[in-house]
């Protein structure tokens, strides 16, 4: 078990500061820059931060219940027991300890694609749902137009990465700049 242990600390240190969650590239990229309209681009980015701070608010609940745990098994440890109850115990108790690293890196990965995601969602306008709804039309018919030319999948993915795809920087300028001039 001393090598696991190792491999564990390791692991730990190796990794905490790798994205188990989509890298910011992966963000920019196939959740944001791969829409056809900034609406489009502006929904994804949200459907992804809800999705982290929803698994952030998981995680604050969870480290909440197993802080109770912990200080529940501690306690139930300072008192009389039986020699098996108190090694099961012990084990409880270990295994909850031994998950705080990951728990630790997994919020720290949430707490950086949120950063990422936010930082992104704040150089649109906000849409209204009319707006958006608005938008839709051309979405469909440039996806469906680029599906027809059998641009899907992998090759529509490797457009996305070899482009220097100042074209969506163009497109959110002009959809912020269009917003300006109609108000």
């Amino acid at each position: 078990m001393n090598d696991v242990s190792q491999v564990l600390s390791e692991f730990d240190r190796r990794f905490f500061a790798i994205p188990f969650g989509n890298s910011d590239f992966q963000n920019r990229k196939f959740v944001m820059e791969a829409q056809y309209t900034p609406e489009r681009a502006y929904r994804a980015l949200g459907l992804r931060l809800a999705d982290r701070l929803n698994a952030l608010n998981e995680a604050r609940f969870n480290l909440q219940r197993r802080e109770v745990d912990i200080e529940e098994l501690q306690e139930k440890l300072a008192g009389e027991l039986p020699k098996f109850d108190r090694r099961r115990l012990e084990i409880d108790l270990a295994e909850k300890q031994s998950t705080a690293n990951y728990i630790t890196k997994m919020v720290n990965d949430a707490l950086a694609e949120v950063a990422t995601l936010w930082g992104e969602i704040q150089k649109f306008p906000e849409f209204t749902r009319e707006q958006f709804e608005a938008a839709e039309q051309q979405h469909f018919e440039i996806r469906l137009k680029r599906q027809v030319q059998g641009v899907t999948g992998a090759i529509d993915s490797l457009d996305l990465i070899t482009k220097n795809n100042g074209e969506f920087s163009k497109m959110l300028e002009h959809v912020k700049t269009q917003m300006i001039v109609e108000k």
